[in-house]
């Protein structure tokens, strides 16, 4: 699935990223995802490839995040690490 961050809050340490075709809501990603991905920083914005998981309560979850484009420099930064 190729999607766009929406957020990534750094300090609380999740954020949630939205797919281009609207196919699936927005998919919550946390700092262990990104961990276990390899990725240290997200830009709001940025085009990412993941893929998903629908949990049993209908919520959707991302994993094997991958950074296709970071975000343009202008902006926000939402480090990860």
């Amino acid at each position: 699935m190729r999607g766009r961050v929406k957020f990534f809050d750094a300090i609380k340490g999740f954020g949630f990223l939205v797919s281009d075709d609207s196919t699936i809501g927005d998919a919550f990603v946390g700092r262990r995802t990104l961990h276990e991905s390899g990725i240290t920083e997200l830009r709001d914005g940025a085009t990412v490839e993941y893929e998903f998981d629908r949990q049993a309560d209908g919520r959707i979850r991302a994993r094997n995040l991958i950074l296709i484009e970071a975000a343009a420099s202008g902006g926000v930064s939402r480090c990860a690490g």
